[in-house]
């Protein structure tokens, strides 16, 4: 696990304009693999989950991928591209894309 500033570069599956994208978010980025022999998951899967500090002993989701790649870029930092599963539609996967750059 590890602190990053983590801008969406995607939303619904759609490539957000500069001026669509929302501030940085100050986020923990947490990496880890299910397996399906031992995990209740249907296949091997990689995810990246984001967690927001929500008080003091809390931290909400603030989005996950699964299937992530890393990318190449130019700049200082990291993006990545996945699948994202959004719940407020239906659980229909949609293509992700977060840049970001490690505190």
């Amino acid at each position: 696990m590890f602190l990053a500033n983590v801008t969406c570069l995607m939303r619904h599956g759609l490539r957000l304009r500069s001026s669509e994208r929302e501030a940085p978010m100050r986020v923990s980025v947490q990496i880890r693999e299910s397996d399906r022999d031992k995990d209740n998951s249907g296949r091997n899967l990689t995810e990246v989950m984001l967690f927001e500090n929500w008080g003091l002993p809390q931290a909400r989701s603030a989005g996950r991928i699964t299937d992530p790649t890393l990318l190449p870029y130019k700049a200082n930092g990291f993006l990545l591209s996945g699948i994202e599963l959004d719940t407020r539609n239906d659980g229909i996967a949609v293509s992700a894309g977060l840049a970001g750059d490690s505190c």
